[in-house]
């Protein structure tokens, strides 16, 4: 897994993903992540330099460092979920494949 400083993909990176396959890439809450709209953008261009290298692959996998809590690893702007602890604790192990 990559990880970078910022809120858009470096140049380095994006050339590190285009020349040799890469498990993923990690976002992280306080270096990446400003608005939904811009971790989409970024989303797609960490998918975009992988296709590089690549275009028969499928896409990388973008992971967040979301430990669940109150710290919601793409910020407030996206819908919250209840983490795996929080859907535990109901007993109803129907809730994870709740779709609502």
């Amino acid at each position: 897994m990559l990880a970078f400083e910022g809120p858009e993909l470096p140049a380095p990176i994006a050339e590190r993903l285009a020349s040799a396959p890469a498990a993923g890439i990690t976002l992280f809450r306080f270096l990446n992540v400003d608005t939904p709209a811009q971790v989409r953008e970024l989303a797609a261009s960490i998918q975009r330099a992988a296709a590089r290298f690549d275009a028969g692959a499928g896409p990388v996998l973008v992971a967040a460092d979301q430990e669940g809590g109150q710290f919601l690893a793409l910020g407030d702007g996206p819908t919250p979920f209840p983490g795996a602890m929080a859907l535990g604790a109901t007993g109803d192990e129907t809730l994870v494949f709740d779709k609502q």
